[in-house]
C-alpha cells in the first residue's frame, strides 16, 4: 500500500515512535514511515520487529513484539500438550496472562477454560519457575485435571513431580503424602478442591503463588472468607482486606452523605489501597460459565483490590438432540432397556426431588439386569479412568447443577449420551413458619405472579433484597435457624438477613393460607405437595438438565462433538415448565420424541465424532483449525453506553485497564469487550497545511491530533504542551486512552 492510498494522518499516534502516522500504514505496517519506510510482504508483529531491530528504530512496538512472542510460544506449548491449536479466545486470555492482569472468564460451558488454566499453568512453571495453584470444584475434577496435567508435563519436558494433587477420594496414604508435599512447598504445581482452603489453609501459610486459577468461581464463593485467603496466598498484606472492607462502608455512607472528614478518610483508604496494588503479587484468574456472585461486601474485593469484577452470562454452546420418551410403565425398566439398545457411555441422571436413595436403588437394579453402573456417592479413585476403559458402562447421579456428575466432567471420547430417569426437578420443603432465606427466595418468585396488588408489589419488594444475598452459605442460615430458637438478635451480614427473613415471615403468614395453596395449584404450573407442617413446591432444575446433558456435548479440536439426551417424562406438568424455561435460556430449543429409527440414525453421528476424537487423541489425524469463538472490541463514548450496550448480552463483568472501565460479556459465538474513549479522541489540527488539511495526490488529507485537556481550566486543544488559555502545564492527553 503506497502513500497515495492516505486518507487520513494522525498526529502522534505511531505506536513505535509517537510520532505521525496515515491509516494505511496503521490498517497494514502498524508503525509509522519514518519508522519503517520499506514495504514488507509480510506484516507480522514479528517481522516489524526485525525490521525496526534491523534500522535500530525499535522503541514503543517492543512491548507488542513481547506479547507477541509470549503468546506464539504459548501457542506451542498447546499443541504440543494437546495435540491442537488454541482457539483464538484462548489467546486472548494468554495475552492477558502475560500483560500480568488480574481477570475473569465469563464464557460458555464447554469452551475450554479448565484445558486453559492447566496448559498455561505448566507453561508458566516451564518457562516463568513460577508457583501455580490450580483450584477446582470437585474431587472427580481433580482427579481428571491431575491426570491430564501429569500426561501434558510428560509432553513438555516438565518433571512430574513438580506437580502434586490432593482430593477426599484419595487413598490414605496417597493423601498422607500429598500433604507432607504440600507441607514442605516441594513443588510447582498445587491442584486441590476449594474446599481445600478451608480444610487445610494451614498448610499453605508463607506458600506466595505466582499465579492461581480459580475454576468454577460460583463453587469458590460458598464460602466468602476464601477470597481473603487466596488474596494472602498472592502476596497481599492481609490488613490490607480491612481497608478494602472500610473503603467499602466509607463509600457506601458518601452516597447518602457528604463530609470533609469522610471524603478525606476516603482519599486516605484510596491510596493505601494503590499503594498496596503496586507491590509486587501474584496474579489471578477465576473462571465461571454462569458466574452468580453473592452480594457481600467481600465481593468487593475483586474490584477494589483486583481491579476487576465478576458477571453473569448464561450462555450455552451445545450441540445436542435432545429426546424425550413418555413413560407410563416402570420407568426404571424403560431406563434398562435404552442403556442395553445403546451401549455404554452414559451419564444417568435421577431428579434431585428424588434423592440419593432413589439412584443408589436404581443403580443396584443396572447392576442386577448385567449393566456396570457407578453411582457417585463418594469420590474414589481412579472411577474416571475405569469409565473411559469400558469397566464402567454408564454413571450414575444426581441432575443438580451442584452435581460433580453435572459439572466439570470432561470426557468427549467416552460420554456419548445422558439418560434422565424422570423430569429434572427440585421439591423444596417449604414450613409454615420458614427460617431458611434460600426456600423463601425459592417460594415467593414462584407464587408473585399470582397475587393480587398491593401485596404483589411488597412481595416484589422483599424478593428484590432476597435476590442481593441469595444462595445464603449454610452456616448463617444454621445461625439465623439457632437465633430464632433462642430469641436471640444477630449483628452483622447474619443481622441484616435474619431482618430480611422475619420480614418475608410476616408477610408470609398473609398469604399462605389454604385457600391460597390451593391457588397455586389451580392457577400456575408449580406441583404442590401438602404435609402436617408445611407443603413442598415441585420445580422443573432447569439449569441442572442444561449442566448435566452439557456433559455429552464438548469443545475438541474438530468443534463441538455431538450428544444426545433422553428425558423419561414422568409428570407432564413439570416438563410442561421446563420446556418453557428451555426455551428462554436457549436458542431454538426443541424437544424430538424418540423413535428407535431416529436415535439410531443420531447415535451413528454421536458415535462418529467419538470415533474422530479418539483418533485426535491417539495422534492418528490433525483436524483442521477452527474458532467457535471469538474476541470482538466495541468502542462507545461514555462508560454509560458501554454498560448499557454490554448489558443487550447479559450482565457483564467489569474491568479497569489503565483507568478505564472495560465491560465484558458474550453471545453464541463472540466474547465482547465494550470499552468507553470517555468523549471525542482526536480532532482536527489547526498547524499543518490549511488549518489542518492538506492537499497532496490530488486530494485532501485531514490532520488529526490527538484532543488535549488543561486540568486546571478545563479548555480542550489540539497543538502545543501547556494550556492555551491559562499556560497551565497540568494536561491529560486522550493520547493515554488511545494507546
Amino acid at each position: 500500500m503506497d502513500e497515495s492510498e492516505t486518507r487520513i494522518i494522525y498526529q502522534d499516534l505511531c505506536p513505535n515512535c509517537g510520532g505521525g502516522i496515515d491509516d494505511a500504514r496503521l490498517k497494514t505496517v502498524g508503525v509509522c514511515r519514518e519508522c519503517l519506510p520499506s514495504h514488507l510482504d509480510s506484516f507480522s508483529p514479528s517481522d516489524v520487529v526485525e525490521a525496526l531491530r534491523k534500522t535500530r528504530k525499535l522503541r514503543k512496538y517492543r512491548i507488542i513484539a513481547e506479547i507477541e512472542d509470549l503468546t506464539e510460544k504459548f501457542r506451542e506449548t498447546f499443541t504440543k500438550a494437546t495435540g491442537f491449536k488454541p482457539w483464538a479466545l484462548q489467546e486472548v486470555w494468554a495475552r492477558r496472562v502475560f500483560l500480568k492482569e488480574n481477570f475473569t472468564i465469563v464464557a460458555p460451558t464447554g469452551i475450554g477454560k479448565t484445558v486453559f488454566c492447566t496448559v498455561m499453568a505448566l507453561h508458566l512453571v516451564k518457562y516463568e519457575k513460577s508457583r501455580c495453584y490450580l483450584m477446582l470444584p470437585s474431587s472427580m475434577l481433580v482427579e481428571q485435571v491431575s491426570e491430564k496435567a501429569i500426561a501434558m508435563a510428560e509432553k513438555l519436558d516438565i518433571p512430574t513431580d513438580y506437580i502434586v494433587y490432593y482430593h477426599a477420594g484419595m487413598p490414605r496414604n496417597k493423601r498422607e503424602e500429598a500433604l507432607r508435599k504440600i507441607e514442605s512447598k516441594d513443588y510447582k504445581l498445587l491442584i486441590t478442591t476449594d474446599r481445600f482452603l478451608v480444610d487445610r489453609i494451614d498448610l499453605l501459610n508463607d506458600a506466595n503463588f505466582d499465579y492461581i486459577f480459580v475454576d468454577d468461581v460460583d463453587s469458590f464463593l460458598k464460602s466468602p472468607k476464601n477470597i481473603d485467603k487466596v488474596v494472602s496466598l498472592l502476596g497481599f498484606d492481609p490488613k490490607i482486606i480491612d481497608t478494602v472492607m472500610r473503603l467499602v462502608e466509607v463509600k457506601k455512607r458518601l452516597a447518602h452523605q457528604s463530609s470533609s472528614d469522610l471524603i478525606a478518610e476516603y482519599e486516605e483508604l484510596r491510596n493505601e489501597i494503590i499503594r498496596e496494588r503496586q507491590k509486587r503479587h501474584g496474579i489471578l484468574v477465576v473462571t465461571g460459565a454462569t458466574i452468580r456472585p453473592r452480594k457481600t461486601k467481600r465481593i468487593y474485593i475483586f474490584s477494589e483490590l483486583l481491579g476487576f469484577e465478576l458477571g453473569t452470562k448464561p450462555e450455552f454452546i451445545r450441540n445436542i438432540v435432545d429426546f424425550y420418551m413418555n413413560v407410563e410403565g416402570d420407568i426404571e425398566e424403560k431406563t434398562i432397556e435404552l442403556v442395553k439398545e445403546h451401549g455404554g457411555g452414559a451419564l444417568i441422571f435421577v431428579p434431585s426431588a428424588l434423592g440419593r436413595d432413589y439412584a443408589r436403588k436404581l443403580s443396584e437394579k443396572l447392576r442386577i439386569s448385567g449393566i456396570k453402573p457407578y453411582f457417585y456417592e463418594v469420590m474414589e479413585e481412579d472411577i474416571l479412568e475405569k469409565f473411559t476403559r469400558g469397566e464402567y458402562d454408564v454413571l450414575v447421579g444426581i441432575s443438580s447443577s451442584r452435581s460433580p456428575l453435572a459439572r466439570g466432567i470432561d470426557l468427549p471420547e467416552r460420554i456419548r449420551y445422558a439418560v434422565f430417569v424422570g423430569v429434572p426437578r427440585r421439591e423444596i420443603k417449604i414450613k409454615k413458619d420458614e427460617e431458611n432465606p434460600n426456600k423463601i427466595f425459592a417460594l415467593l418468585t414462584n407464587i408473585v405472579e399470582i397475587l393480587d396488588e398491593p401485596l404483589k408489589m411488597e412481595i416484589m419488594k422483599i424478593i428484590q433484597k432476597l435476590k442481593n444475598i441469595v444462595p445464603v452459605p449454610k452456616e448463617i442460615v444454621t445461625k439465623i435457624q439457632e437465633s430464632f430458637e433462642k430469641g436471640a438478635r444477630l449483628e452483622g451480614y447474619a443481622g441484616y438477613v435474619q431482618q430480611l427473613v422475619e420480614q418475608s415471615r410476616r408477610t408470609l403468614k398473609k398469604i399462605l393460607t389454604q385457600e391460597f395453596v390451593e391457588k397455586i395449584v389451580r392457577e400456575t404450573e408449580i406441583l404442590v405437595k401438602l404435609h402436617d407442617d408445611g407443603f413442598s413446591l415441585i420445580i422443573p432444575d432447569t439449569s441442572g438438565y442444561i449442566q448435566a446433558s452439557g456433559r455429552t456435548s464438548r469443545l475438541y479440536a474438530g468443534g463441538i462433538s455431538k450428544g444426545v439426551s433422553i428425558v423419561l417424562v414422568d409428570d407432564s406438568k413439570t416438563f410442561t415448565v421446563l420446556t418453557r424455561r428451555l426455551r428462554i435460556l436457549l436458542d431454538d430449543f426443541e424437544w424430538v420424541k424418540y423413535s428407535e429409527e431416529e436415535a439410531e440414525r443420531i447415535f451413528k453421528e454421536v458415535d462418529k465424532d467419538r470415533q474422530l476424537i479418539k483418533d485426535i487423541i491417539a495422534g492418528k489425524i490433525v483436524p483442521p483449525s477452527k474458532d467457535i469463538m471469538k474476541m470482538a472490541l466495541m468502542i462507545v463514548e461514555s462508560p454509560t453506553k458501554a454498560k448499557t450496550f454490554a448489558r443487550f448480552f447479559g450482565r457483564p463483568y467489569r474491568r479497569e485497564v489503565e483507568g478505564i472501565p472495560v465491560y465484558e460479556t458474550s453471545t453464541s459465538n463472540l466474547v465482547i469487550q465494550v470499552a468507553a474513549s470517555m468523549g471525542h479522541i482526536t480532532e482536527l489540527s489547526i498547524m499543518p497545511g490549511f488549518h489542518g488539511v492538506l492537499e497532496e495526490y490530488d486530494k485532501y488529507i485531514p490532520v488529526f491530533a490527538p484532543i488535549k485537556k488543561c486540568n486546571k481550566c478545563g479548555y480542550q486543544f489540539v497543538e502545543s504542551d501547556s494550556c492555551p488559555s491559562c499556560n497551565s502545564d497540568d494536561i491529560s492527553s486522550k493520547k493515554d486512552i488511545i494507546d
